[in-house]
């Protein structure tokens, strides 16, 4: 960021560097899955998420799929993967994208995703 002054006109300008378009995607990309992440981990921290896989292995093994225990863990895997899918449905919008206007706009529909989800 720079700083212009001219004495003879009394404002002060802020210019902004340009970003290329390509590192504007991969800030895109990394803030679409952080965003993600945060809404998975929220709820299912990496602990909780291996607690569930390894019950589920159990249940498994114990032939209870399907019981109501199993859909629970199976309805918590789907609303994941919903997040995960949407995660990787804006990447490729982000990748697929023009201009900044563009990415933005995959941004700001992806966190309206994300209040539903």
């Amino acid at each position: 960021m720079s700083i212009d002054f001219n004495p003879t006109v009394p404002e002060l300008t802020i210019s902004l560097p340009v970003i290329a378009l390509a590192e504007q995607k991969t800030l895109a990309v990394t803030e679409i899955n952080k965003l993600a992440g945060a809404k998975i981990l929220t709820l299912y921290p990496q602990y909780r998420q291996a607690n569930l896989t390894a019950r589920a292995v159990e249940l498994q093994s114990l032939g209870e799929v399907g019981s109501p225990e199993w859909l629970v863990i199976q309805a918590i895997w789907e609303w994941i993967k919903s997040i995960r899918t949407a995660s990787n449905t804006a990447n490729n919008a982000v990748n697929l994208a023009t201009d900044s206007i563009g990415i933005q706009g995959v941004i700001a529909g992806f966190k309206a995703e994300l209040i539903a989800l």
